[in-house]
């Protein structure tokens, strides 16, 4: 199964760079120098990779999906030999789909030997050029606009998680009321359902860390300074499941506090040796309502002369005062506002809410 596999109407993404993260992520602490081991910064294109997605397409109904797109960022070049990848358009051609190849860069247009295709495909065969990479099609006129290509996976993931809250994810709150914070709250966003379907969580952490990296929360590899590190940090159970497939991802080390909640309260907290004034730190949750276990976070933070560069979290309701947020940024894979509440119908109350 391809952990990047996106599904909408007709289409099908897939991810080459997520579908090779995902392949090798488990292994990257055995070599932090070969590239297949670079989790998100990995740039070659890997045989396995290839493999996977040409195995997946043999057994695709072609009566669900009629239009495959493959999405090459981040992929540069390939040193495998171009047969396994003329499979796929074998493969394509055969069951007569449209294909749409996305953000190639120059040396991979050599690699795969696009020209070949081109040639040999003629009318069937349109290209896109730009300054930076090749957008190419067979058997499709249409051509996909990719200068916010992110912007519209990230949108299409979200509507996707936005469906699973409203329908799996909100549950019934047996207690009524928050143990973080002093409100009543009839359902709660259950976050142990979205970790449990890993087809989800594991593209959805991808995208979060693309996120992060595309709004400089995460540094890119090559500009990391030795002095000073960004790592993880998480107080609760879901965020240190979470934090460990960030880690592995963007290659980050983690650190944690054992842990804050609820309300004000600390259980065998050490900090001791935690945290470092060089270092800055992502605070990761499972989802940020009031923030009371955020804020917790980063006032112990700030108390060891340490800085708190951003949030990540799964689901983010939308603050009455957005202001607020002292300038701390949070990326997130969904956000909860006061328009799209009208589908979910969260809810949060206090005495004063109350009929």
């Amino acid at each position: 199964m391809l952990y990047s596999e996106l599904s909408n109407k007709k289409e099908l993404y897939i991810s080459f760079h997520c579908e090779q993260v995902y392949q090798d992520f488990d292994n990257y602490e055995k070599s932090s120098i070969n590239n297949e081991y670079l989790g998100y910064f990995s740039t070659e294109l890997e045989i396995e990779t290839i493999e996977r997605v040409k195995k997946h397409l043999n057994n695709i109904d072609t009566s669900k999906i009629n239009h495959i797109i493959i999405d090459c960022d981040r992929v540069t070049e390939s040193r495998n030999p171009n047969s396994e990848f003329s499979e796929i358009i074998d493969i394509v051609n055969s069951k007569k789909l449209a294909l749409s190849i996305l953000r190639i860069g120059v040396k991979l247009y050599n690699d795969l030997k696009l020209k070949h295709y081109k040639q040999k495909l003629g009318k069937s065969v349109i290209e896109d050029d730009t300054l930076i990479y090749t957008n190419f099609y067979i058997n499709s006129k249409v051509k996909k606009r990719t200068k916010q290509f992110d912007n519209r996976i990230f949108k299409l993931y979200e509507n996707i998680l936005k469906e699973k809250i409203k329908k799996n994810y909100l549950v019934k709150n047996k207690k009524g009321y928050s143990d973080s914070s002093n409100v009543y709250l009839p359902k709660y966003i259950n976050i142990k359902h979205f970790i449990e379907e890993n087809k989800i969580t594991y593209f959805g952490l991808y995208l979060l860390c693309k996120k992060a990296i595309n709004a400089k929360l995460i540094p890119e590899f090559n500009e990391r300074k030795k002095s000073s590190k960004t790592k993880l940090f998480f107080q609760s159970i879901n965020g240190a499941y979470l934090s460990s497939i960030i880690s592995k991802i963007a290659l980050l080390d983690m650190a944690f506090i054992d842990h804050i909640g609820p309300i004000n309260k600390i259980y065998k907290t050490i900090l001791k040796n935690n945290f470092n004034e060089q270092d800055s730190y992502l605070i990761v949750s499972d989802v940020i309502c009031m923030g009371t276990e955020t804020e917790i976070a980063k006032s112990l933070i700030y108390y060891e002369n340490s800085k708190v560069r951003g949030n990540l979290t799964i689901v983010k309701v939308e603050p009455v005062l957005k202001e607020k947020n002292d300038n701390i940024q949070t990326c997130s894979l969904f956000t909860l506002t006061k328009e799209n509440n009208t589908e979910i119908q969260y809810e949060i109350t206090t005495d004063f809410g109350k009929k």
